[in-house]
């Protein structure tokens, strides 16, 4: 909403218009390095003691061993997820020791925990819930690759797909349905990604017992 008009133009003019009045310290305000020329024709700042800084959201995918130095140089960041997962990834690569921070609305920070696993978890609490906590582990937006959790829902949602496809091709041979999806979800297990690379041949292969999967060796 701070780089073009929207619903909110009239509150968000007003509040460009007193940081131009009355901000007399120095003040980085930081935004995503493709909006900036929008940025500053949408917000008409000439206060002297404003500075813009232009912030490269390019999410990191590369080789884990490259992953901070990216970071550090500014040449990607996490997913920024919140405003808040931002406002911690640009303090902490700026060189503070402490982060302040103002108008987070929820206790996302405060209920990190680490489990028996030592996995980093979230505990889900909710104000009506009087039962036991539920610990879920935290995962890596981007790449998956801490515990490989994400690489488990990936396979799981494919063989639903693989499941309906299985419906539609063998209708009324339930085994038959089955036994395709969860082929389908296995071979998933094997392939980096979101996208089941694997043709309707090689399932059904793995279906019938070759439990070679993909490789196949010319004698």
């Amino acid at each position: 909403m701070f780089f073009h008009p929207n619903h909110k133009q009239k509150e968000v003019r007003n509040l460009f218009s007193v940081l131009n009045r009355n901000v007399d310290w120095d003040m980085n305000i930081y935004t995503p390095i493709g909006s900036v020329d929008d940025f500053k024709v949408f917000s008409a700042l000439s206060n002297p003691h404003i500075r813009l800084v232009s912030l490269n959201t390019i999410t990191y995918k590369g080789f884990e061993c490259l992953r901070h130095f990216f970071y550090k140089h500014g040449l990607s960041m996490p997913l920024a997820q919140t405003v808040a997962n931002m406002v911690i990834y640009v303090g902490t690569n700026s060189g503070y020791q402490q982060i302040g921070l103002y108008g987070v609305d929820h206790t996302f920070f405060d209920s990190m925990c680490v489990d028996g696993n030592n996995r980093l978890c979230n505990k889900k609490t909710y104000f009506y819930d009087n039962g036991e906590v539920l610990l879920k582990p935290i995962l890596k937006s981007d790449n998956f690759q801490i515990w490989m959790v994400g690489d488990y829902v990936t396979a799981i949602g494919r063989m639903f797909l693989a499941f309906i496809y299985g419906l539609l091709s063998f209708e009324g041979d339930d085994q038959k349905t089955i036994d395709f999806a969860v082929a389908a979800s296995c071979l998933k297990h094997t392939i980096k990604g979101d996208y089941n690379q694997v043709s309707k041949e090689e399932v059904l292969a793995l279906m019938m017992g070759d439990a070679s999967g993909r490789v196949k060796r010319l004698e």
